[in-house]
């Protein structure tokens, strides 16, 4: 047994002091003492150089049980120096080595703090101690927001206002939302003076076997003066970019082009109120889902093929877009725009149809399209709501245009429309159907019955007089009219409308205007 045992003492003294070296290092290293590591490895040197003094002694025992004791210490010796050196060397050569790389940056950066995961100081740069005035046994082990409230007040964290309980609070369940990813913590502090500075750190979490074991912050400090300098900057930037927003807005809101943008990672649609108007949509914002079903199922997988195969590149494209009772050509003139994780179309919406007329430079070029009334007819069905429609034709236009000229019947046309519209029509609900037709709804009963009155008191209202310098023009209107509720559908009410005036154009026909209902009579 004892041969197994037997060893040089001058083995566990060598690991003894090799014990007590790797521990002064690693003291110094981590800038503090590690007073039980050396205590523990003093003794085993202490241990050991007293077997090797009385090695000879030892030897010229002949109780065997004493000497197998003795053997069996140098061998715990042995055992002991081994554990030491392993942790010292783990800790020495891996974290100690990562601190002491860390510890040699302090120098540029100056604040430096390492904090267990409760909050408290583990280790700190001596440049962060002077801010604080205090020494480093003073804040070790303690929580860190509260060693710097020993100098400041803490007023902020991350730009929001926060006192120390708030911000104690925010950190104490930081375990749950901690990240490898590196963060940034702006600490708001203010002196006994009132004056303000700030602490901005990088923030560093340590994991240990996966789990949350605390942070490392590495950062400065930023006095008043460069606080205001910050925020003027911020002002002046916020400044520059709510001058942008509302130069855009202006010219969105201004402007009379359908002015569109469809974020297309959001499935959002945005169209300004032209388009609203023109689309028949109720609202400004809708889904891409909604936009596709409102487009013309054949048009949509060429729609959708276009859009993906573009870059970040103009592009024009038409499809047929349903307003309520029909379809309309869109043309869509836009840009894609690609920025980090939004991709977005942005342009201008024509909305065509089949009944554009040449511009005359009158109120004319703004009245709206048989297209519009169609969709305007099927919301007010939808409604159910009560309402007469009247088609006209404004019949002496072609003979003023050959004696006056086609701008003298353009301001015949303007000006009839216009009285119409201002004596009987709400919402201004006029719409060319052809080129000398209107369509006029009224849904107010009392403008019905001054209509009615109207025509009844020798049909002056479509028999009028204008005045144009010296020029006297008469004009002569036919009208065919036709409440809603003599049809089931509203393009019923169009054609029943229509088939009165039709009827009362005829010159055989007494009168000028005729009530459809009349006319089945």
């Amino acid at each position: 047994m004892i041969d197994y045992i037997k060893q040089s003492p001058i083995i566990p003294l060598v690991l003894s002091f090799l014990v007590v070296v790797l521990v002064m290092m690693q003291s110094l290293v981590k800038k503090r003492f590690q007073l039980i590591k050396l205590l523990i490895s003093f003794f085993l040197v202490f241990g050991s150089a007293m077997v090797l003094f009385f090695y000879k002694e030892i030897q010229g025992i002949e109780n065997d049980t004493y000497k197998i004791l003795i053997f069996s210490g140098m061998l715990a010796i042995d055992v002991l120096d081994i554990i030491l050196i392993f942790l010292s060397v783990d800790l020495s050569f891996t974290n100690e080595t990562f601190q002491k790389e860390l510890i040699k940056s302090l120098d540029e950066t100056k604040l430096y703090v390492m904090l267990d995961k409760k909050e408290r100081i583990k280790d700190i740069s001596k440049y962060l101690l002077d801010e604080l005035g205090i020494s480093e046994s003073d804040a070790l082990r303690h929580n860190f927001f509260d060693i710097i409230e020993t100098k400041y007040r803490i007023i902020g964290l991350n730009g929001e206002g926060a006192l120390k309980k708030d911000v104690k609070k925010y950190y104490s369940n930081y375990a749950m939302k901690a990240s490898s990813e590196k963060t940034t913590m702006e600490l708001e502090i203010e002196d006994d003076y009132a004056v303000k500075s700030a602490m901005y750190f990088y923030e560093h979490s340590i994991f240990r076997s996966e789990k949350y074991a605390g942070r490392i912050l590495i950062g400065d400090i930023k006095g008043e003066e460069s606080l205001l300098g910050l925020e003027r900057k911020e002002a002046e930037a916020r400044n520059e970019l709510d001058l942008i927003r509302n130069r855009f807005t202006t010219v969105i809101m201004n402007s009379s082009d359908g002015i569109f943008f469809n974020t297309l990672n959001t499935d959002t649609v945005w169209v300004n109120s032209v388009l609203v108007k023109k689309l028949y949509l109720n609202s400004n914002t809708l889904t891409g889902t909604d936009f596709f079903k409102m487009m013309h199922p054949d048009d949509v997988k060429m729609y959708q093929e276009k859009i993906a195969n573009l870059n970040d590149e103009d592009y024009n494209i038409s499809y047929r877009f349903y307003i309520g009772s029909q379809y309309v050509y869109v043309k869509e003139e836009g840009h894609k725009i690609i920025t980090n994780k939004t991709i977005e179309l942005c342009g201008i919406m024509h909305v065509m149809d089949d009944y554009g007329y040449e511009k005359t430079g009158t109120k004319l070029d703004n009245i709206k399209t048989e297209a519009d009334l169609y969709a305007k007819l099927q919301k007010m069905h939808q409604e159910d709501r009560t309402y007469m429609l009247i088609e006209m034709r404004i019949a002496s236009i072609p003979t003023i245009n050959e004696k006056f000229g086609r701008a003298v019947g353009n301001m015949c046309l303007a000006e009839y429309v216009g009285r119409i519209n201002e004596e009987f029509v709400n919402d201004d609900m006029i719409y060319r159907v052809g080129g000398l037709n209107f369509v006029a709804l009224i849904t107010q009963y009392n403008n019905m019955e001054r209509l009615k009155s109207n025509l009844r008191n020798d049909e002056k209202i479509l028999h009028a007089n204008l005045t144009y310098g010296r020029e006297k023009v008469s004009i002569d209107v036919n009208m065919g009219i036709c409440m809603s509720d003599e049809a089931g559908a509203p393009k019923d009410v169009v054609r029943f409308a229509h088939e009165a005036l039709q009827y009362c154009s005829n010159p055989k026909f007494t009168s000028s205007f005729l009530f459809h209902k009349d006319m089945r009579s």
